[in-house]
């Protein structure tokens, strides 16, 4: 079952930074990133949405690109947008504390628009909290 979530909060200028803390059964898509849309579907399908996914990589206009690496049970996504720059970037950290900033997954994006964190996912059941920057 396909399930999206969109932040109700826009980000149009500055930088900002959403952390989320996952815990869903490794066999499970999940996609985290930020959207101008709240729609429903897969997050990184369109022209305007950029995300990254467990195991695949990083995913815009439907086109997937090999970027990170797995999110297991625990982990902590780091997304950091800055509009500024027009940049898009990610950090991985895992339960014993390691953290990995994974770079600059997208750059040139369109400063002209409202961004929303948003996430997909395809499980029954997965436990999110959208935390401030720790």
């Amino acid at each position: 079952m396909l399930r999206s979530l969109v932040g109700s909060e826009m980000c149009i200028r500055d930088r900002y930074t959403h952390r989320n803390g996952r815990d869903v059964g490794s066999s499970s898509s999940l996609g985290i990133g930020i959207s101008t849309s709240q729609g429903n579907g897969w997050i990184g399908n369109c022209k305007t949405d950029y995300a990254y996914y467990n195991k695949l990589g990083k995913r815009n206009s439907g086109n997937m690109e090999q970027y990170g690496g797995e999110i297991e049970n625990g982990d902590v996504i780091g997304v950091e947008l800055d509009m500024d720059q027009g940049t898009l970037r990610f950090s991985h950290k895992k339960p014993n504390g390691e953290e990995e900033d994974l770079g600059i997954a997208f750059s040139e994006l369109p400063r002209e628009l409202a961004f929303y964190p948003t996430v997909s996912f395809d499980a029954e059941f997965m436990c999110w909290e959208f935390m401030e920057d720790l």
